[in-house]
């Protein structure tokens, strides 16, 4: 199910990155890590300019309007589901939800795909996927 190392994924993921651009559309690139976040924001603003690429972890929000976001998982999964009515007549986003809006979302890249497979953390994944316009 998982390509290995060097098979080229991040080229497909790039490429769709920059398809999703060439449309006008935004993509949301997800991470398992905080750290692995930084890591491809820092490599998208190298390739497509530093105000093209955001950040949003559950500690930073850089440029969360920008047309590509990198972020963790948790985070795009948490702006994927529903707003929350606690009963008491006040709704909003569920907490983590950073990102302003998924509004020209033309691509979700999802990183590290595997984790799906995670017993702790994988529904975060299955959510993003079922979740996922």
């Amino acid at each position: 199910c998982c390509m290995p190392t060097g098979s080229g994924k991040t080229a497909i993921g790039t490429f769709a990155v920059w398809r999703a651009l060439l449309n006008h559309g935004r993509v949301f690139y997800t991470t398992p890590l905080k750290a692995l976040s930084a890591q491809k924001r820092r490599e998208f603003a190298r390739i497509f300019g530093a105000s093209a690429v955001g950040l949003v972890t559950g500690d930073l929000c850089i440029i969360p309007d920008a047309p590509i976001v990198v972020m963790t998982t948790e985070i795009l999964r948490n702006n994927l589901l529903p707003v929350v009515d606690d009963g008491m007549g006040r709704s909003g986003l569920p907490r983590g939800s950073q990102v302003d809006s998924l509004g020209g979302m033309a691509a979700i890249i999802l990183d590290e795909m595997h984790w799906i497979g995670d017993e702790m953390r994988g529904t975060v994944w299955e959510e993003v996927v079922i979740y996922c316009p």
